[in-house]
């Protein structure tokens, strides 16, 4: 049983009560297993459940909070005197707050082969956290734009392996090699919210307003949403009577609700569904499905050499420096990361005909203003190298007692004394 206090919760909630619960059961060690001593060194089940608590949230939640209002601001008069004014932080203060608790399942078993030459576990778990301590949008009315509330379930689902192989263990020589891998599937299992659409953030002002992940209960965490490209727009697709005319028949983006900066030939072109509406479409999972890493470490004599790499694999990846770069309209000549999609003119000052390249436009939601850009995804296949070390072990000095040294690769006993 733990207990964990915190001042960040109100009177009532402060303590957190966390019990757990493990037991082991070393099956090498019975008497059945006695004849396979020669090649089992090592074999273990584990169980065990408990919970824990995170109370990760700023202090000050519990209470109003108040800043000195800054240049931009109203302030009060006094004898034509601006004078120094509190004004109301951004948070609403939430009383009821308590400890966010995760509840971990797990069932484990460990081996070892061959005197050690061979061993690792295999784990599989079953983790719940509920009353998760999150940062909500409250309504304009409120006179507030956050408070910190308990809601929500999430659970996580997921299978582990370890393995570590002695390849060579000699007086001069040795070499170990260790992997491990993971899978693991993470679920909304409650969500008290009808707002099911959020914002990544991940280019600050710039893409405000732009919700890129479906959040709903029963869904995956990082289910992102965009649009998918389908061509660009040629001349094929417009007339000319003084501007660009798109023809009938032709996926009209101001149909879907969009406005689009000089629309015109090279133009992206977006997915539309049957009845010619652009909508966003579920581009895949930011959160990798299998995770783990691998590495050597290597001795020879008086070097030692070790590396370790991590890996995963089965998720999409959002190219936010691509979308970020994929602007036509105020970008500076070759500077754009997608220099192929630029015309040297806009496409309203060229007539039918010209050759024309593909260019990248800036989309924006009638109404919002929000910039919607296309959704550059690629696969998630990562790999990446965690550290390199590279040791050489001297061999010891000896010294003389008085203080006289010299190089003795065996430090053996000669005349006077050593220390």
């Amino acid at each position: 049983m733990r207990a964990d206090g915190s001042s960040k919760f109100a009177s009532g909630n402060q303590w957190g009560y966390f019990p757990s619960l493990a037991l082991a059961w070393r099956i090498s060690d019975e008497a059945f297993m006695k004849n396979s001593q020669e090649w089992l060194s090592n074999l273990k089940l584990r169980l065990s459940i408990g919970t824990a608590g995170n109370n990760r949230i700023p202090s000050g939640s519990l209470e109003t909070t108040y800043s000195l209002a800054g240049s931009g601001d109203k302030h009060i008069y006094f004898n034509n005197t601006s004078s120094v004014v509190l004004q109301r932080g951004k948070n609403l203060s939430n009383p009821n707050l308590k400890w966010e608790t995760t509840l971990t399942r797990n069932i484990g078993l460990d081996f070892g082969f061959w005197n050690g030459r061979l061993s690792g576990s295999l784990d599989a778990y079953w983790n719940t956290t509920k009353d998760l301590l999150m940062q909500t949008t409250l309504p304009k009315g409120a006179g507030y734009e956050f408070q910190y509330q308990n809601f929500g379930q999430t659970s996580n689902k997921g299978i582990e392996l370890a393995l570590d192989a002695i390849l060579v263990d000699q007086k001069d020589f040795g070499l170990n090699f260790n992997f491990n891998i993971s899978y693991n599937q993470a679920k909304i299992d409650k969500l008290p919210t009808n707002k099911i659409w959020q914002s990544s953030g991940w280019g600050g002002s710039l893409i405000a307003g732009i919700d890129d992940f479906l959040i709903e209960e029963g869904g995956r965490l990082g289910e992102v949403y965009g649009y998918k490209l389908d061509g660009f727009y040629t001349t094929e697709d417009f007339t000319w009577d003084n501007g660009w005319k798109l023809k009938e028949g032709r996926v009209n983006p101001t149909e879907s609700g969009m406005k689009v900066n000089n629309f015109g030939p090279g133009s992206p072109k977006l997915k539309a569904n049957a009845d010619g509406k652009i909508e966003k479409e579920r581009l895949g999972n930011t959160i990798p499905k299998i995770t783990g890493g691998f590495g050597i470490n290597a001795r020879y004599k008086s070097f030692d050499l070790s590396a370790f790499f991590n890996y995963s694999l089965g998720n999409k990846i959002i190219n936010a420096t691509k979308l970020a770069s994929g602007f036509y309209s105020d970008t500076k000549k070759d500077w754009n990361l997608n220099n192929e999609f630029n015309l040297s003119k806009p496409a309203d000052e060229l007539l039918p005909g010209r050759t024309l390249f593909p260019r990248l436009a800036v989309w924006r939601r009638r109404g919002v203003g929000s910039k919607n850009k296309i959704r550059t995804g690629k696969r998630g296949i990562f790999s990446k190298g965690n550290y390199l070390q590279f040791l050489y072990k001297w061999k010891p000095l000896c010294r003389r007692s008085w203080h006289t040294y010299y190089w003795n690769g065996t430090c053996k006993r000669k005349s006077g004394t050593y220390h």
